[in-house]
């Protein structure tokens, strides 16, 4: 049987706090070699600053062919994403207590569409002052390789027997 361990691989990109208007960050870039599937989540939580000040932020992933460089190596993926571009809805905050805010995003890898490696990009808009704190991490699964397969399993489907991918 496989273990999680072997099947998902969780890669953290960008942890931080961006505390200016217009201000951005940029995530550490993900090698997704050998991986079919990636699964982007986006936690918003408490906010640094002043109370009566207003932010968003807007969180998008970004490829690239190479893990050096920075920006026109990078763009955003839009094109040929599975629901259209692999961009969070922006969050808004205020005050410095708000509501715990999530999200995720799903989008195929190794398909001849998608670069070798991605990463976050976030920027904030709004007041300065106020700076939401976040973390964007990937899940990556579905490797390429069916030596990572433990054991094979079969399961029932009611007319037939299927190996378990």
């Amino acid at each position: 049987m496989r273990s999680y361990a072997s099947t998902f691989e969780l890669r953290p990109t960008l942890l931080g706090t961006i505390d200016s208007a217009g201000g951005t960050a940029v995530g550490a870039p993900i090698d997704t070699i050998g991986f079919k599937d990636v699964l982007a989540t986006l936690v918003v939580g408490a906010a640094s600053g002043t109370a009566i000040n207003a932010a968003t932020l807007i969180v998008k992933i970004q490829e690239s062919a190479t893990s050096a460089g920075t920006g026109a190596l990078w763009t955003d993926i839009t094109n040929g994403a599975v629901n259209g571009s692999f961009k969070f809805s922006t969050i808004s905050i205020s005050g410095t207590n708000p509501a715990l805010q999530m999200g995720e995003l799903y989008e195929r890898l190794g398909d001849g569409v998608r670069l070798r490696y991605i990463r976050a990009h976030a920027t904030a808009a709004g007041t300065n002052g106020l700076g939401p704190k976040y973390s964007v991490n990937f899940l990556l699964g579905r490797h390429y390789d069916s030596s990572l397969v433990q054991s094979a399993v079969t399961h029932p489907t009611g007319t037939a027997e299927v190996l378990s991918n």
